[in-house]
């Protein structure tokens, strides 16, 4: 996958994986990164159309949640990347990777996983936040995702409240 496109993708996945994150915090929090979340795709700091077409049914749904309470919010969370990351605007970004199932998260995590293992690409090693916690409660399994102390996507730098 390019870097643009990773750029791109895990700006809007980070702030789902950031409502993951925080999905018990209070209201004020909860609604700053609700504000963040439509600034981020609707701006056009995602460079991507399909995300602003996809988003509006989600966004609705965060601002709902955010009275239900944290398991509401978390089921927010996860159904919106699993519609992004099953989308073809996702999928059709892979260079050297294909799912083996497109419809399937979980086929579409484990290509990504396959494609940044080529690329030589990272993410922040699994505590308990941030992308790789994120995707795993997506599929409940464990996805072998490249990992480093160091990393090439930074949990610190996509999985935040503000605009990347």
């Amino acid at each position: 996958m390019l870097d643009a496109n990773y750029l791109r993708h895990l700006k809007v996945l980070g702030k789902w994986a950031k409502l993951f994150d925080v999905a018990a915090a209070d209201v004020t929090t909860l609604d700053t990164l609700l504000s963040t979340t439509v600034d981020q795709y609707a701006t056009g700091t995602t460079d991507s159309l399909p995300a602003i077409l996809l988003f509006p049914t989600f966004t609705n749904r965060f601002s709902s949640a955010i009275g239900q309470g944290a398991t509401a919010l978390q089921q927010v969370a996860k159904d919106a990347a699993k519609a992004y990351l099953i989308s073809a605007d996702f999928r059709e970004d892979f260079v050297t990777s294909t799912p083996a199932t497109p419809s399937s998260v979980a086929s579409v995590l484990t290509a990504l996983a396959a494609e940044m293992t080529t690329d030589g690409k990272t993410f922040t090693t699994k505590t308990t936040t941030g992308f790789c916690l994120f995707f795993d409660s997506i599929t409940e399994t464990t996805t072998a995702f490249p990992q480093s102390g160091a990393p090439t996507y930074a949990d610190s730098v996509y999985v935040v409240s503000t605009i990347v």
